[in-house]
Formats: C-alpha cells, sequence, structure tokens
C-alpha cells in the first residue's frame, strides 16, 4: 500500500489539484503522514529541474520584436519555479543568450503587458521576471531597493519612479522621489515589494498580467518556489537601430607580399595586425561552438546546440582541419545535451566534456572519443549539478567544476569522487553570480571568471579556498570587464586572454591581474565563450556567430 500512496502523494503533488493532506488524515497518523511528506520532499527535490526542464526541452517560444530596442521575447506556457524558469530561458532557447527579462522602463513593461502578452489570450495571469532579492532577511524598506538585483547583472533601478510605498506617505508628502499615480503610472501593487506574507519570505518577482490592455499590469514579490509561466528575453543580433546602419562585415584581410598558402590552398597571412584574423574563420552554420580546448597536433569543440564534440586537426600551416566528431544527443553514455566546457587530463589521455544539461561531466577517450566514465547528477547536493559550465583540471588530475545555477565551485578527483565545493551567491569575498571559466595558471593558482560580477578571482595555488585577488570591474574601458565568460594563460609569455560576453572582446592581463590590451575589434566578435592559445595563436568560439576566430596571441 505504501507504494500506491507514494505515488498518489507525489502525482497529486505535482499536478497541484487537490489538497493531499486532507485526505491521509483518514488513513495515517501524524508520525506516519510526516514521514511520507518526507519521502515525497525527496523524490520531488530529486526530480524538480529534471521534470520541469522535459516540458520546455522541445519548445521554443514566438519570439516578438520590439524594432524601438532590439530586444525580443517569448512566453512559455509552462508553470516553473524561478530558478526553473531562469535555467529554461538560458538554456532550452535556441539562443543560449536569453534570461528572464530585467525590466528597466515603464516603456519596456508596457511593450510587454500591451503587445507580448495578449497573444496569449485575454487572461489573467501572473508571470515570472528577472529579478530578485538578495537575502532571504527583511530590510528597512528604505533600503529595499539596493537590496533587489536583476538576474542579468544590471542595476535594479526603476523602484524610484515607479514604487509607491503607502497611500498614506503619498498623500502627507506627494513630492517623495518613490510616489506615483496608482493605476496611471505605478508598476508596483500598493506597498509591494514587502517580500512577505502568510508567514513566508517572497524574494522573486513576478508581473501580474491584467487581461486587459487597458488596465495597469503590475508587479509584485513572490515566493520563488510558486509555479507559473514566464518570459524570457533576449537581443536579436540582426538588429540595428536604423536603416543607414549595416552590419560590419567580418573578412579575412587580403594576403599581403609575405603570405603563404597552405596544402589545403587556405592563405595565412604573417603581416596582420593584432585585431586581424591569423587565420580564416571556421564558420558552422547555425550551430554555436562553446569550448575549445588542444593538445599536440589536434583540437577540440563543443557545440552546444549539435549536441557534439568537434575535433579539428592542425596542420603544418596552423589552419584547422575538421577531423570527426563524437557523440549523439541523449542521455546515454557518450551522449551530451548541451556540451559546454571541456578539460584535457594531465598527460592528454582524457578529455573532460561538461554535459550540462545532463547534469555531469563525461571523461571521453581523446583520440577515439570512446566513453570512459562519468559522474555528477542533477540536484544541489555534494557532487551535483544544475547548470555546469566550466572546467579546469589540476596538475595533479584533480578536477573542477563551476555551477552558474548553484553559484559555485565543486571539486573532484580524477576518477570523478566528489572532494569539496565553495562559495554562494554574492559579491563578497569567497562568493559568486554565475562563475563560467575556470582555468589554471602555470604554477598552479586557480582564476575563476566571476560572470556577473564582472570580476576574475584569484584563488591560492595551495590552498584553492583562500582568494588572493579579484581583478575587474563592470564597464568597457581598459581593464574593466562585462559578463567574463572564459580564460587562458598563455604558455610561454605568462598572459591572460579573457572573452567579455557583454563587451565583445578578448581582454588581456598579466599573470598578476594587471592590464595589457583589448583584442578583437569592432564586428569581429559577438559573444565569445571560450579561448585557448596553442602556439602563438589564440583560437576563440565566436558563439553568437556560429564562428571559430584565430588572432595572433
Amino acid at each position: 500500500m505504501i507504494p500506491c500512496v507514494l505515488m498518489f502523494l507525489l502525482e497529486t503533488a505535482l499536478m497541484e489539484k487537490i489538497e493531499v493532506q486532507n485526505h491521509l488524515t483518514r488513513y495515517f497518523s501524524t508520525t506516519e503522514m510526516a514521514a511520507l511528506f518526507a519521502l515525497v520532499a525527496l523524490l520531488l527535490g530529486v526530480a524538480r529541474v529534471s521534470s520541469a526542464a522535459v516540458d520546455s526541452l522541445t519548445f521554443e517560444p514566438p519570439w516578438i520584436l520590439d524594432d524601438e530596442t532590439g530586444f525580443e521575447y517569448g512566453i512559455f506556457p509552462f508553470e516553473q519555479d524561478f530558478d526553473e524558469s531562469l535555467y529554461s530561458c538560458s538554456t532550452y532557447t535556441t539562443s543560449m543568450l536569453a534570461s528572464l527579462p530585467a525590466i528597466h522602463t515603464k516603456r519596456e513593461h508596457n511593450f510587454i503587458t500591451k503587445v507580448v502578452l495578449p497573444t496569449q489570450g485575454n487572461v489573467a495571469r501572473s508571470y515570472w521576471i528577472g529579478s530578485r532579492h538578495r537575502t532571504n532577511f527583511l530590510k528597512y524598506r528604505k533600503e529595499v531597493e539596493k537590496q533587489w538585483i536583476n538576474v542579468d547583472g544590471s542595476p535594479f533601478d526603476i523602484m524610484s519612479k515607479y514604487y509607491r510605498p503607502s497611500y498614506k506617505a503619498c498623500q502627507e508628502d506627494p513630492t517623495r522621489d518613490t510616489c506615483c499615480t496608482q493605476g496611471v503610472d505605478c508598476l508596483f501593487a500598493p506597498n509591494q515589494p514587502n517580500r512577505r506574507g502568510q508567514g513566508i519570505y517572497k524574494t522573486c518577482m513576478s508581473l501580474s498580467y491584467s487581461g486587459n490592455v487597458n488596465k495597469m499590469s503590475l508587479w509584485n514579490d513572490m515566493r520563488c518556489t510558486n509555479k507559473m509561466h514566464f518570459i524570457c528575453k533576449r537581443k536579436n543580433e540582426d538588429w540595428y537601430p536604423n536603416a543607414t546602419t549595416t552590419q560590419p562585415a567580418t573578412t579575412t584581410p587580403a594576403p599581403t607580399t609575405d603570405s603563404a598558402v597552405d596544402e589545403d590552398g587556405f592563405v595565412v597571412d604573417g603581416n596582420l595586425g593584432p585585431n586581424d584574423f591569423i587565420y580564416p574563420s571556421i564558420t558552422l552554420q547555425d550551430r554555436f561552438p562553446f569550448g575549445v580546448v588542444g593538445f599536440g597536433s589536434v583540437m577540440f569543440f563543443t557545440i552546444e546546440n549539435d549536441h557534439k564534440v568537434y575535433k579539428y586537426n592542425i596542420r603544418t600551416s596552423g589552419t584547422l582541419k575538421f577531423g570527426g566528431k563524437f557523440g549523439t544527443k541523449g542521455a546515454g553514455n557518450g551522449q551530451f545535451d548541451t556540451p559546454l566546457g571541456l578539460a584535457l587530463s594531465p598527460n592528454n589521455n582524457r578529455l573532460y566534456v561538461v554535459d550540462s544539461a545532463n547534469c555531469r561531466v563525461q571523461a571521453l577517450n581523446p583520440n577515439t572519443g570512446a566513453f570512459i566514465f562519468a559522474f555528477g547528477s542533477c540536484g544541489s547536493g555534494n557532487g551535483q549539478f544544475i547548470v555546469a559550465k566550466g572546467i579546469a583540471v589540476h596538475s595533479s588530475g584533480d578536477i573542477f567544476v563551476t555551477d552558474t545555477a548553484l553559484h559555485r565551485i565543486t571539486r573532484f578527483t580524477s576518477a570523478g569522487v566528489f572532494v569539496a565545493t565553495w562559495g554562494s551567491q554574492g559579491s563578497g569575498i569567497g562568493q559568486f553570480d554565475s562563475p563560467t571559466g575556470v582555468s589554471f595558471l602555470n604554477d598552479g593558482t586557480l582564476i575563476v571568471c566571476d560572470s556577473r560580477n564582472n570580476r576574475l578571482v584569484f584563488y591560492h595555488k595551495l590552498n584553492h579556498k583562500a582568494v588572493l585577488r579579484t581583478v575587474g570591474e563592470i564597464g568597457n574601458m581598459q581593464g574593466q570587464l562585462r559578463y567574463p565568460s572564459g580564460l587562458f594563460q598563455h604558455p610561454t609569455n605568462g598572459n591572460i586572454y579573457v572573452s567579455e560576453n557583454g563587451n565583445n572582446r578578448i581582454s588581456v592581463f598579466t599573470a598578476n591581474g594587471a592590464f595589457i590590451k583589448i583584442i578583437g575589434s569592432t564586428g569581429q566578435l559577438l559573444k565569445p565563450t571560450s579561448v585557448f592559445v596553442r602556439n602563438n595563436v589564440l583560437t576563440v568560439t565566436n558563439t553568437a556567430s556560429n564562428q571559430i576566430v584565430f588572432y595572433a596571441a
């Protein structure tokens, strides 16, 4: 009988159709019910991410373009909690650049509520949007704007104009910066966000659509575990602000007198500038290259939406020649679902692939692509992942993996056995906000791209939990960073190359973090993710342009 009851509990809890507890009090004692619900909670915890992902895995929403800004919006008609929604936006759309929308203006709010949401019909419903509170601790209301953040790392700056703390306060002092006219220009429901209600903390932001374009739709804080539909937002990279602006062409410069031709007829130019491609770009039609690593005369790339690892052979001229593919889409041994980071073992006999949507890392034979072993599973426990992304291997063989959703690093032995994990969401020392790339310097120092904090974090070579320094701040000036994604140290001169997903460039630093230069001129790079240096050639996965490009390192 117990298995039947468990299935009944699981099914009804997932469908949220009935009040389970009321039906069971007739058959079980309080103690027995507590044990049953604890077990069901455990089962639900294990299934939460994978079950939510299944619904959205094959779904691509119709995107609605805002012609004035170039952003486009899609609606997922699935009920997921806040973290699941954020994960679905960034993982299961054709653009890995989508996220829950960070809304900064009343105009954008109106576009969503008067243009985008009406496509779903005149149905009053709440949707997740891209803002959440930093902590679970209640702060004074005057501090509330400072404590809320946007999931894309941008400031939560909309409350200063469209937040009404109370009717009475605004009546007493209508000149208050936070006053607005309810029903006219307020975006927040009265006294919202208050972050609590019915004895629970509410730390994620929702948009309550009124179902009527002529009636105001308001923001409200909600419990992050609530299930609701959600909106995804991304930049349309083909959009330009006016008809006279054209997309800059990315071309290989014409050969000079010192050029050479390799065995397949590719021109190899010896007189190109620091921002010119030294080899022809590899264009992968409608496929997104992400990770890159190599040794000897071979290089490997993950293709996230083709769910494969591509292998290339390095010609004597330095150009690459396609050498085959590893894997197919799936969850079996040697199969992948959204492969991202890549790394090699110290003796190059294992190729480690971050199999992100399968919440694991796979070890393959780099010569044949044969499966060796895998480790990791979906969840937030020790050795588990939600959105694993970057990977690096220490000289000892230990494996370090970043998780952008759990905001942490996890260390494993060379056999995939859990060792330790550290990090939490935040901007303090030892904290991360969506860590991505990770790499070791030649001396054993560990560096992490703390993407949404717009910085690099250096860890001591003998204690990889001890922070040495941080480098960078948000911006597009020299030495500043915007969403650093990948990094790699030059094997001989020691310089560190950092791909900036937000600034569309590569920044170069010394091993101590001093800025040197920028690589990549306007229009050449579009959402670069990973970098790798071999034989003084900098290889970049230029993800949003479906390209692999090459610079002089």
